[in-house]
């Protein structure tokens, strides 16, 4: 009598209950996890930005000339410049990439879509048409000119839990951004 209750395993009630309370804890642990995988890609995305700002900025008090940070639409990557001693031809600065052998001077945007670029009070991207290029000046005393990027978080829009807004907003005088979880206007 003994033998016939003495066996062992699971019975097929006890799996289905195991693995209910498996999938419930995977629904709600997954999303958090890609949360942060979209969370972590910005920050460092952020800190690439700030770096280049950084080495920008020391760079243009080396030199004494002014640098610009490129916004190139068409390539999706933002690219450090620097002042040329020639002009184009219709006698406006000519820059060329800031090239350091020890140091990357650029970075990719592809997982970004840039709503709003102020600089000063003038957004760059209003015009409706197709921008190619933005950018903003270093001057070789350190100062940049008010920046505020808008962009949306293309990895987070198809999930209406999360914000996909963020903004970035340049101080003149540090050259950092700061980063917000909203659009920014100039004041």
């Amino acid at each position: 009598m003994f033998g016939k209750w003495n066996k062992k395993g699971f019975t097929f009630i006890e799996l289905v209950i195991a693995i209910t309370i498996i999938a419930m804890m995977a629904i709600t642990v997954v999303p958090r996890f890609t949360g942060r995988s979209a969370s972590a890609e910005r920050e460092k995305f952020f800190t690439k930005l700030n770096a280049i700002l950084q080495l920008t900025y020391q760079n243009a008090l080396a030199t004494g000339k002014i640098h610009s940070i490129a916004f190139y639409f068409d390539k999706q990557i933002i690219q450090a410049e620097i002042e040329q001693k020639e002009k184009t031809v219709k006698g406006e600065l000519k820059f060329d990439p800031l090239n350091l052998s020890y140091l990357k001077t650029n970075v990719s945007f592809e997982n970004y879509d840039l709503r709003n670029f102020f600089i000063k009070k003038d957004d760059k991207l209003a015009g409706g048409g197709i921008t190619k290029k933005v950018w903003f000046y270093i001057t070789p005393g350190g100062l940049a000119q008010e920046v505020i990027i808008n962009f949306y978080d293309k990895k987070l829009l198809d999930d209406p839990t999360a914000n996909a807004q963020y903004s970035f907003v340049l101080n003149p005088f540090t050259v950092q951004f700061k980063m917000y979880d909203s659009f920014q206007r100039p004041s």
